[in-house]
């Protein structure tokens, strides 16, 4: 089936082919994809930099079902700021991810936004249901095929890092084409605007937006993630890793 934009799609309940996720400005764009251009992330030719709220998601044909519903959740949450100060590492069973804090202020607002959410979508709680009924907010920056190796890259950086701040008025609905695809934002969800009275609606894009800051062309390392093969950073074939911690999705990023 094709939907909007002419996305295919594949009728399944849930897909890893999109997402609801918390995505900087522009402004905030530029030390984060230098860390993971720094790490040679193999997914930095497909996704953004991102925190995952609700994936996966629904397929792109029954993306608009849900919408609505999320808009009014999100109404529901202040906006509040958001700051990438601390790099932190997720150790799985076969490989380890590097990634960033999404320290809130408020505090716990972050994990406000994805419950209030949840709820309003309550059949994509993978993000909590995975990992014992607690979400783990998380900008990932690169995969690794050992926790040493994540942790030397994130000693090195971290000398480094100057943190990035912006405020949170919005999340979006992501979504790419098949397993080679680049995400791109399909629904602007506004976060804030006074309770369901004044719940502001889900502004479409159509076409689907492209990230501006994206990469034109995938990068040399991103050759294998480009042709939907499943690889780690910096080489090495990528097993699938049963009982991951959080942050190590089914499917390769």
């Amino acid at each position: 089936a094709t939907a909007q934009g002419g996305f295919a799609t594949s009728g399944r309940a849930k897909v890893h082919t999109s997402t609801v996720a918390l995505i900087p400005p522009d402004c905030a764009w530029e030390r984060v994809q230098a860390a993971r251009y720094a790490v040679r992330d193999r997914g930095l030719w497909r996704w953004p930099p991102h925190v995952n709220l609700l994936y996966p998601f629904a397929p792109l044909c029954d993306v608009g079902a849900h919408v609505d519903a999320l808009a009014r959740a999100a109404a529901e949450v202040e906006p509040f700021d958001v700051t990438l100060g601390a790099f932190r590492t997720f150790a799985h069973r076969h490989s380890a991810t590097l990634w960033l804090d999404p320290a809130c202020e408020p505090a716990g607002a972050l994990d406000e936004l994805q419950a209030a959410l949840m709820r309003a979508a309550p059949l994509f709680d993978d993000q909590r249901s995975l990992h014992g009924g607690v979400f783990t907010p998380h900008m990932s920056i690169a995969h690794f095929p050992s926790i040493n190796a994540a942790r030397r890259a994130e000693e090195e950086l971290a000398r480094e890092w100057e943190p990035v701040a912006w405020r949170c008025t919005e999340v979006h609905v992501m979504a790419r084409e098949g397993a080679a695809g680049q995400f791109r934002r399909v629904y602007r969800i506004p976060v804030g605007s006074g309770g369901p009275a004044g719940a502001a609606a889900a502004l479409a894009d159509e076409p689907p937006h492209s990230y501006p800051h994206m990469p034109a062309e995938p990068p040399e390392w991103c050759e294998h993630a480009a042709r939907g093969r499943r690889y780690g950073a910096r080489g090495g074939r990528r097993r699938k890793a049963k009982g991951a911690g959080p942050g190590q999705p089914p499917e390769a990023i």
